[in-house]
C-alpha cells in the first residue's frame, strides 16, 4: 500500500478525491501510483460521460506532478511530464519555461529536448528547434541506444508533423548512411512518405497488425497518454441517433482493438460482436468481458467479416488505417441490416489532399470529409445523416482534429430501381 492510498482508492467517478496531509513528504513512487490511479478515474469518467469530473482529476494530476518536481527539482524526467501537462492544460508560457529548465537539467533528456522543439515550432522558431535537437544528435554516441540514426530519423519526424519539409529532409539525408535495422529503415521510410505525399498501402495493412499485436497489452496506456476520445465520440453519436437503451440489437464493433468501445455499446445490444484483425488486441477485448462474440477479422477483405447482419456497426479509430475507404465501407455495408447504421471516426485532412487523403507520421491517414461523403456513397450507405467534429487526441502535443459521422445503409424500395432509407423520418443532421 501506497502512503497515496488514501487518495487514489476511489475508481467511481463522482465521489470526490479524499487529500492527504501534506506535512510529510511523499515518495516519487507513491506519487507515480496516485498518477497512475488518477488517470484510471479520469477515464472512467469520461466513460460516464462526466467532462467535468474527469477535468477535475487532471488537475488533480497537475497537482502530484508540481509535488514530483518539488520532492526533487533536478529531475528532468518529472519537468518534461509537467510542461506537457501545463501546455495541454493551456498554460502554454508555463510548460515553455519547464521545457527550458528540463533541457537544462540534462540537454541529453531525448524527451526534453523533444519538448522543446515542439513548443518552438509552436511559436514558429524553427532555428531554436533545430538548434536543440542538433545540441542532442551532435553529442549523441554512435553506438548509443536507441541509435543515433534513430534520434536523427525523431529529429525529421518533428518537422515533418509542421511541414518543414526541406528541414526533415536534411536530417533524413543525415540519417540515411547510419541506418542499422529494418526497423530503422521503416521508421525513415514513414517520414519520406509523409514528406513526399505518398503511401503504400499493402505495406500499411501488415504494418497495423505488427503494431496492434506488440502493442496489445499497453494500448489502453498509450491511448490515455495521447488524451484518447475516439470511444467517447462514438458513444455520443450513438446516443445522438436516439437509440433506446433496451439491448434489442445486434452491434458489431468492427476494428475494436482492446474494447475500449465495448462498455460503452453494451447498453444497447442484445448481441455485441468484436472483430480486430490482431489475436493480441482481441485477447484484451476478451479480457474486458463485455462482448458475446470476437472473431479475428481484416475490415478490408469482407469474406473475412462476421456474418451478421447487424443493426449497427461501430468504427472507432479504424478508417484512420485505410487512403481510400470503399473497400472496407462495401464490405460492411454487406453485414449490415437495409436501413442500418455505421458509426465511425476519422482525422481531418490538414493540407490539401488531391486523393482526398494523406498520410501521416503514425502509419495513419487524414480524410477530406468531401472524400469520405462520396466514398460513403459508392459503397452503398447514404451521406452522413449526423457529423461532429472535435478533438480526437493530441500529436506532439497538438491537437488532432476528427469527424464522426453516422450514415445509414441504403435498402430498394418498391419501385424499380427507386432507392430510400427506413426510419428517417423525425431524423435530422
Amino acid at each position: 500500500m501506497s502512503d497515496l492510498d488514501d487518495t487514489t482508492t476511489r475508481t467511481e467517478p463522482g465521489e470526490p478525491l479524499a487529500e492527504t496531509s501534506r506535512d510529510t513528504p511523499r515518495s516519487r513512487a507513491a506519487l507515480d501510483d496516485g498518477i497512475r490511479a488518477a488517470s484510471q478515474q479520469v477515464f472512467a469518467a469520461r466513460q460516464a460521460g462526466n467532462e467535468a469530473e474527469a477535468a477535475r482529476i487532471f488537475e488533480r494530476i497537475l497537482s502530484l506532478t508540481e509535488e514530483k518536481v518539488a520532492l526533487d527539482p533536478a529531475d528532468g524526467e518529472a519537468r518534461t511530464e509537467l510542461a506537457i501537462l501545463l501546455h495541454l492544460s493551456g498554460r502554454s508560457d508555463e510548460a515553455r519555461s519547464e521545457a527550458d529548465r528540463s533541457l537544462a537539467a540534462d540537454p541529453s533528456d531525448r524527451s526534453a529536448v523533444q519538448l522543446a522543439s515542439v513548443l518552438a515550432l509552436k511559436d514558429g522558431d524553427e532555428a531554436r528547434a533545430a538548434e536543440v535537437w542538433d545540441d542532442l544528435i551532435g553529442q549523441w554516441p554512435e553506438s548509443g541506444e536507441p541509435s543515433r540514426a534513430y534520434m536523427i530519423v525523431r529529429a525529421a519526424k518533428v518537422f515533418a508533423f509542421f511541414d518543414r519539409d526541406a528541414r526533415a529532409r536534411a536530417y533524413l539525408d543525415l540519417a540515411r548512411p547510419l541506418l542499422r535495422t529494418p526497423a530503422e529503415r521503416d521508421d525513415l521510410r514513414a517520414v519520406e512518405v509523409l514528406v513526399n505525399g505518398a503511401g503504400d498501402m499493402e505495406r500499411q495493412a501488415a504494418h497495423s497488425v505488427e503494431i496492434f499485436d506488440a502493442f496489445a497489452k499497453t494500448y489502453d496506456q498509450v491511448l490515455f497518454g495521447i488524451q484518447n476520445r475516439g470511444p467517447f465520440l462514438i458513444r455520443d453519436m450513438v446516443q445522438r441517433l436516439g437509440l433506446t437503451a433496451t439491448r434489442s440489437r445486434d452491434i458489431l464493433d468492427a476494428g475494436c482493438g482492446t474494447g475500449l468501445c465495448g462498455p460503452l455499446l453494451r447498453e444497447y445490444a442484445r448481441t455485441l460482436h468484436g472483430c480486430d484483425i490482431s489475436i493480441g488486441m482481441l485477447e484484451q477485448s476478451r479480457a474486458r468481458n463485455v462482448y458475446d462474440l470476437l472473431t479475428r477479422s481484416d475490415i478490408s477483405v469482407a469474406g473475412s467479416l462476421p456474418e451478421g447482419p447487424f443493426d449497427v456497426i461501430v468504427a472507432g479509430d479504424v478508417m484512420v488505417y485505410f487512403g481510400t475507404l470503399s473497400g472496407a465501407l462495401s464490405g460492411l455495408a454487406q453485414v449490415l441490416k437495409p436501413g442500418g447504421w455505421i458509426v465511425f471516426t476519422t482525422e481531418l485532412a490538414q493540407k490539401p489532399a488531391p486523393r482526398g487523403w494523406h498520410p501521416t507520421l503514425t502509419h495513419r491517414y487524414r480524410h477530406d470529409p468531401a472524400f469520405v461523403r462520396a466514398e460513403l456513397t459508392r459503397s452503398g450507405f447514404s451521406a452522413p445523416r449526423h457529423e461532429v467534429r472535435d478533438t480526437l487526441r493530441h500529436e506532439f502535443m497538438m491537437p488532432v482534429e476528427a469527424s464522426c459521422v453516422a450514415a445509414q445503409k441504403l435498402a430498394l424500395a418498391s419501385g424499380p430501381g427507386a432507392l430510400s432509407l427506413p426510419g428517417l423520418s423525425g431524423l435530422t443532421g
